[in-house]
């Protein structure tokens, strides 16, 4: 794994996976590279907030729907009778609470800044969507 700087994400749907990426996207060498030391599956709503306030953010999972796509501000309450959408990879970086004492995930997307929240959104801690977190350890 590398930085974004060398290597940012982009993104799009072309079905195609590739292969991991030997230079950065100007074409110089990877000057940095990190290694993925330990995955940890965290189940519970306390492990996942010690583990962001120990390491930085989770990695995790949701079910996707249609109005996931047209998010732009609140709380996100999928609408689980629409068209499922498959599976799709968020980092949570934080959590709140709001004006009605919910609390809620902050959760960063890989959509770009003209999504969502400036590429960000919440989701209520207890919700139907997220499927598993992972905290990534990177030594």
């Amino acid at each position: 794994m590398t930085t974004s700087a060398c290597y940012p994400y982009v993104a799009e749907f072309t079905g195609n996976t590739g292969a991991c990426a030997t230079q950065c996207a100007d074409k110089t060498p990877i000057s940095e590279l990190y290694k993925i030391n330990t995955i940890t599956k965290l189940a519970a709503t306390d492990d996942i907030k010690s583990f962001i306030l120990q390491y930085g953010s989770v990695v995790a999972t949701m079910k996707l729907y249609p109005d996931f796509l047209l998010y732009s501000k609140g709380q996100y309450n999928a609408n689980t009778n629409g068209n499922y959408l498959g599976y799709h990879s968020v980092k949570i970086i934080g959590w709140g609470v709001d004006g009605s004492n919910q609390d809620y995930w902050i959760v960063a997307n890989s959509w770009g800044i003209g999504w969502g929240l400036n590429g960000y959104f919440y989701l209520p801690v207890n919700n139907q969507v997220l499927v598993e977190a992972f905290g990534v350890h990177i030594a």
